[in-house]
């Protein structure tokens, strides 16, 4: 399961850069609208905040922003 707080800062952080306020963690990036811009955009800040170096490509491939939030508390620093 998930860390709650990982993927609460993953849904803030995608509603965020997507400018959306209908972003949940069943959401998919791309049919939320996501591009490559706003998925490097995306990983740029969730690397920072976790120490992480996951590609761009991640949003994109996982298939909810469930799936982003758990490949990010699996592989966090700390």
């Amino acid at each position: 399961m998930t860390d709650p707080s990982v993927l609460d800062s993953v849904v803030q952080t995608a509603a965020l850069v997507l400018q959306r306020d209908d972003v949940t963690a069943q959401s998919n990036f791309l049919e939320l609208g996501g591009s490559s811009l706003a998925a490097i955009h995306l990983v740029d800040k969730l690397n920072k905040q976790y120490g992480t170096d996951l590609s761009p490509l991640a949003p994109i491939e996982a298939e909810t922003l469930g799936a982003l939030a758990e490949l990010y508390a699996s592989r966090r620093a700390g």
